[in-house]
């Protein structure tokens, strides 16, 4: 898309902002007249605004609470569906709702996840639910939360997967770095889940610390791979090259969590692992700093930080961080995808080598143009 199309995109997202959700249809429908183009990139950013990919993170979200299901009169409370008896709610978020579950055959509490009716009518989210199901219960690793099998209950498809007890990793940062060795305690075993589901051919595509969860036995947990996508490059037992998702993502679709997309999902390129590695160090980034990488107001400012400048110095940020960190992180935000790691386990490695005391090669910083930086807090002054 040319700087003049950017341009158009950017003011019709800016004042659709100001409107309802119920009056957006209508604007869009003026402002855009005839150019598929700039609509189809607006409604991506709208929909990235209001937290898409945000499948039913451990703790509940006000303001997403589904019509038929309110917190004080459940109907589904005692019920069973399938094998489990479900004990309570405990989650709420914009794609459903989650429960706490017995399973009455095996003895065991499970989770379980429900679309909610508006979104089960969406043919995209309900295709996107299940794609979530085939590619998690596909991987076995200790530091992926385990997926049980998907099912309906009263015509409602639910994921029925792990219980987990703790806390997501967003909560444990709150705006405060972690020490080096908490660092290193958290970014193997992430790093090391990513290499197990790239190597079946999976990348996530939507890694950010709410859907990193902590249990209370000090165990890491990547949740929800619901916007999971089977990688071009399947696993080496797979018999086809064939994306089984090809054909149900809208052209110019931009599917993720803002501020932990890489480059090329923003632009709405053909991803590959690599793509996970930039939002690994996104989420190492915020891990050793205590913030984002890629702050901003709203979702247009964060995406052209993302493309066009370079974040903060992890050192400026907090200079207790050894410089063998910082270089892994720099290395891990690189734009361009062949400069950036080229696989988990080359991540894997250096952040392992550092735990044991060795060192590993720093980048050298870029320079500036092409990239700009900016601190934490400031806001950029151009777009695209």
């Amino acid at each position: 898309m040319n700087p003049e199309k950017w341009k158009q995109v950017r003011e019709v997202f800016g004042a659709a902002l100001e409107l309802t959700p119920e009056d957006r249809p209508g604007f869009l429908d003026s402002a855009c007249e005839s150019d598929a183009d700039v609509r189809n990139e607006v409604e991506s950013l709208l929909r990235s605004d209001e937290a898409a990919g945000e499948f039913l993170g451990p703790a509940q979200e006000e303001g997403h609470e589904p019509k038929d299901l309110s917190r004080d009169d459940d109907p589904w409370i005692g019920k069973q569906a399938g094998q489990y008896r479900i004990v309570e709610r405990i989650g709420v978020g914009g794609m459903g709702v989650v429960y706490r579950a017995e399973d009455v055959r095996l003895g065991r509490s499970a989770a379980l996840k429900f679309l909610s009716t508006e979104i089960e009518r969406d043919f995209r989210a309900r295709e996107r639910f299940e794609r979530e199901a085939r590619a998690a219960s596909a991987l076995n690793h200790p530091n992926i939360c385990t997926i049980y099998g998907v099912d309906e209950f009263e015509g409602r498809p639910y994921l029925a997967m792990e219980l987990l007890k703790g806390q997501p990793l967003s909560e444990m940062i709150q705006g405060k770095p972690l020490d080096n060795e908490r660092f290193l305690k958290l970014a193997i075993p992430i790093v090391s889940a990513l290499e197990a589901a790239h190597a079946e051919g999976i990348i996530h595509r939507d890694l950010k610390p709410a859907n990193i969860f902590l249990t209370d036995k000090g165990q890491v947990k990547i949740l929800d791979f619901g916007l999971a996508k089977q990688s071009a490059l399947e696993s080496p037992n797979a018999g086809s090259t064939e994306s089984p998702d090809a054909g149900l993502t809208t052209a110019g679709l931009i599917v993720g969590t803002v501020s932990y997309m890489s480059p090329e999902q923003i632009r709405a390129e053909k991803l590959d692992a690599r793509s996970d590695l930039f939002s690994a160090g996104a989420v190492l980034y915020e891990m050793a700093t205590g913030h984002q990488a890629f702050p901003g107001r709203i979702s247009v400012l964060i995406l052209d930080a993302i493309l066009n400048r370079q974040p903060e110095l992890v050192s400026k940020s907090n200079p207790l961080v050894p410089e063998s960190i910082a270089g892994i992180i720099s290395r891990a935000l690189e734009k361009d995808r062949d400069r950036r790691y080229q696989s988990a386990s080359e991540l894997l490695r250096d952040l392992s080598e550092v735990q044991r005391g060795g060192t590993v090669a720093v980048p050298h910083p870029r320079k500036e143009p092409p990239w700009q930086s900016y601190a934490a807090g400031e806001q950029p002054c151009s777009l695209f």
